[in-house]
């Protein structure tokens, strides 16, 4: 038996999240577009959500905040933040 997770994230919630935590003050329109896309991939078809794409979209957030949004969370508290707006599903096939 395998089983797969898949978790996805959409913009909106992404939008509040960083509206809720005062994040992403620093950026312009071009860069805070371009966070909001990360999610998805070059056809802007929802992609999976990996840990790695987490700390991305969290380094991200870092970069275009003003620090005391997140000094106290720091990366591990952005990432969780931003796991639990996901969506995930699990698929299990016999094999």
């Amino acid at each position: 038996m395998t089983i797969q997770e898949k978790r996805w994230m959409d913009m909106d919630n992404l939008r509040a999240l960083c509206i809720r935590h005062g994040w992403f003050t620093r950026g312009d329109c071009k860069a805070y577009d371009k966070f909001l896309n990360m999610p998805y991939d070059a056809k802007g078809t929802q992609r999976n959500i990996t840990t790695k794409l987490l700390y991305s979209m969290a380094r991200t957030i870092m970069q275009y905040s003003d620090p005391e949004t997140y000094d106290i969370i720091e990366v591990a508290g952005i990432m969780y933040s931003l796991g639990q707006i996901c969506n995930t599903t699990f698929y299990v096939s016999e094999v």
